[in-house]
């Protein structure tokens, strides 16, 4: 193994950086960075079986003024003990001054691809990126490279290493190898570790606090897959909606949708500011069948046979599509956790594109796939990447999930799965359940040793429902007051963001530093005080980040800001 004498220099006069006589900075120069080059890492300093693991490339990056802001890129491999196993490739980023603390970036989808982590977490375009704050920030593929087009490719979950690191062993295999190789470069290791990430990676910083609590300080996660392996059997079921005859609904269909929404729902959190602010209430006062459109029409066709009248309005099909998607997926045998179903999606969840014109951005295409997709779910063609793409996100998932996770046959049709009795694939379903899943809520021993939790979550998300993270947030709060009475909410904080869809779209692009905020409860003791969370694509408006189960109500002022809403319960 290539040993690892590093002295502490600079590139710079250190008379430039009065902060680094502080304990809690260390630095690196390029030479250090070089001595990276075909390092090896033994597989006895990682926790999980492998065969060691190696850097591929390192590279120093002169970046800010004076290179202030340059650090160390290492790219690795961990290899498998498996031979026919993928390797975890990972990207590592070393800052030249560095405080002590180290980041972990979540994925997304079925991962496939190394995230970026040396630039602002997508929900913190705000603030400077953690790597430019001093943070060690890195992130892994997940033990497999994704073939073609599609990042939703499953081919690698019929190698048992390959999907056990899926499921979570990736995330340790790769945090003990950079804790090896942030002791080799700085001599000392850190003083925190923190996780972000949303979706699948929501799910992967979850599983952190999860499976290794005593190794982890702060979480991040928003919108997480959290019970994923049930979420796939409602994705089946949505997709077979989308797929019957007279099911999928247009572009335009879904624009009038949403407004008929707000239209019902907009006003209930005390003002008509375009977003849906008290999801409760909504899911209390819509119904497709008797809802009125922005114009004051039925929504729903008067004649079913009315797609030649040039009227734009819902039919009896689609509006059982949308029944299915907004109601719970019911179970034949309870989950391993002991559910009898997954929750829906709510009727203000973005499926598609709010506005017409949003097509025109990248958001709106990718508030597009994120609802509904541009075509119906289809089989063959739902395994062509070309087509697939055009697809719902939930469908590519669901499709790619179904036949490698739970079928393991590439030709299997998600569009033929009995969602509800899943027959032979029972006992394959209860396998991932457990190996997927976050089913022990009790967080007692992260929360014991000063872990801090920060959940987030759209109210108008239609990839993870609301209600979902709502479950698993009041699951973690049951267990862990279980044990000590009262003690979840001094460890975790659970928000909902009107009118905020998935990643992207919607019509609240929720951005917030998160990051700062579980740093400050972590290190400080200091929980979040009056949050507030901004639009994206209108950096004025602004709504308070209330904890659940409170939302944002209108107290008068303009609608815009923030002041003007105050966080209730009824």
């Amino acid at each position: 193994m290539k040993s690892f004498q590093l002295a502490c220099g600079l590139l710079l006069a250190s008379s430039l950086y009065p902060m680094l006589s502080h304990a809690n900075q260390a630095t690196m120069n390029r030479a250090q960075c070089d001595q990276f080059k075909s390092a090896t890492i033994a597989a006895n300093e990682i926790g999980l079986p492998t065969t060691g693991a190696g850097i591929v490339n390192a590279e120093w990056k002169f970046e800010g003024l004076l290179g202030v802001d340059s650090y160390c890129k290492l790219d690795g491999e961990i290899s498998p003990v498996d031979p026919a196993a993928p390797p975890i490739k990972f990207t590592a980023n070393f800052p030249m001054i560095w405080n002590k603390r180290a980041l972990m970036f979540g994925g997304g989808g079925l991962n496939g691809t190394i995230p970026p982590s040396n630039g602002p977490f997508m929900h913190s375009l705000f603030v400077e990126s953690p790597l430019k704050q001093r943070f060690v920030t890195f992130s892994s593929d997940s033990g497999h490279s994704s073939k073609g087009l599609a990042v939703t490719d499953g081919s690698f979950a019929l190698n048992e290493e390959a999907l056990n690191n899926f499921a979570g062993d990736a995330l340790k295999k790769t945090r003990d190898t950079v804790a090896y190789l942030i002791n080799a470069g700085y001599a000392t290791r850190p003083t925190y570790w923190y996780g972000i990430g949303g979706s699948e990676g929501g799910r992967e910083v979850l599983a952190l606090a999860h499976r290794w609590p005593e190794e982890w300080d702060g979480i991040v996660s928003w919108y997480p897959a959290a019970r994923i392996a049930d979420q796939v059997r409602s994705y089946a079921g949505w997709s077979q909606a989308l797929a019957a005859p007279g099911g999928f609904l247009s572009v335009n269909e879904r624009q009038v949708l949403h407004e008929s929404v707000l239209a019902t729902c907009d006003g209930l959190d005390g003002v008509k500011d375009g977003l849906v602010s008290n999801p409760d209430a909504c899911r209390a006062a819509f119904n497709p069948k008797n809802a009125k459109k922005a114009d004051g029409w039925p929504l729903r066709c008067i004649f079913q046979s009315a797609a030649g009248l040039n009227e734009v309005c819902l039919s009896d099909s689609q509006i059982n599509t949308l029944n299915v998607m907004t109601s719970p997926t019911s179970f034949s045998t309870k989950t391993v956790r002991g559910d009898k179903d997954f929750p829906g999606v709510e009727w203000n969840a973005a499926f598609g594109i709010s506005k017409i014109k949003d097509l025109e951005s990248g958001v709106g295409a990718i508030a597009g796939v994120m609802g509904m997709g541009f075509v119906a779910p289809s089989y063959p063609e739902v395994t062509d990447d070309f087509k697939r793409l055009a697809m719902a996100a939930d469908t590519q998932f669901g499709d790619a999930a179904f036949r490698y996770f739970v079928a393991r046959n590439a030709t299997a049709n998600i569009l033929k799965f009995n969602v509800n009795d899943p027959g032979p694939f029972q006992s394959r379903i209860t396998a991932l359940e457990g190996l997927l899943n976050m089913n022990n809520s009790d967080l007692t021993p992260f929360f014991k040793k000063g872990g801090k939790i920060i959940l987030l979550q759209g109210m108008s998300d239609p990839v993870v429902p609301l209600q979902s993270t709502r479950r698993y947030y009041n699951d973690v709060v049951s267990a862990v007051n279980a044990t000590k009475p009262g003690s979840a909410s001094s460890s975790i904080r659970y928000y909902e963001i009107p009118g905020m869809g998935h990643a992207a779209g919607g019509d609240f692009n929720g951005q917030w530093d998160g990051l700062a905020a579980v740093q400050k409860w972590v290190e400080d003791g200091t929980a979040p005080v009056y949050p507030v969370v901004w639009d994206l694509l209108n950096p004025l408006t602004s709504r308070p980040l209330c904890e659940y189960p409170a939302w944002p109500k209108y107290v008068g002022g303009n609608a815009d800001f923030f002041l003007s809403f105050k966080c209730a319960t009824n």
